[in-house]
Formats: structure tokens, C-alpha cells, sequence
């Protein structure tokens, strides 16, 4: 997969990572891949999309990266219960 446990935590630190990881893994798969696909719809015209969402480490485009784990973090924030995902996005 394009994204890393290690992209979470360098983008959101760990203690919001510990509130996300009561995110099943299927949501968590499912919000990563809309946030791939939201992405590819705005690179395709332009780039290889196939191409840069298979690289891996360090092969991949730092900022991509970050913007494809805010997009994913978005969507799994809003499975979490009551207020819990508005807390872990504020942080």
C-alpha cells in the first residue's frame, strides 16, 4: 500500500495515532484508497497515476504523501464515535 503506519505518525504524532487506531483496518484500507482516488482524479490528466500510487519508501513524493494521509485521516475521523474524530482532526 502507498501508505506507511510511519506516514501517520509523522504527520499526526503519536498520541492522535493511538485515538485512530480504534479505526478497524477495513476503514482504515477504505479511507486510504478514496484518499488515492480523490487524489488521481486531480493528477491524472497530467501524470501516471498507476505509476506513482505503486511506488514505495522513499520513492514516493513527500508531499503527496502527506496530502494522501490528511485525505485519509479526514474520512477515518469520521468513523470514530460521538465527538472522538472532531478532537483527533483538531489536533
Amino acid at each position: 500500500m502507498f501508505i506507511t503506519d510511519q506516514d501517520y505518525r509523522v504527520v499526526i504524532g503519536a498520541k492522535a495515532l493511538d485515538a485512530l487506531s480504534q479505526v478497524e483496518s477495513d476503514i482504515r484500507r477504505e479511507a486510504e484508497q478514496i484518499a488515492i482516488n480523490e487524489a488521481s482524479g486531480y493528477l491524472w490528466p497530467t501524470y501516471d497515476t498507476d505509476a506513482i500510487f505503486s511506488l514505495e519508501g522513499s520513492e514516493r513524493p513527500p508531499r503527496l504523501v502527506s496530502v494522501i494521509v490528511d485525505i485519509a485521516l479526514y474520512h477515518m475521523s469520521a468513523s470514530l464515535p460521538a465527538r472522538m474524530g472532531t478532537e483527533v482532526r483538531d489536533e
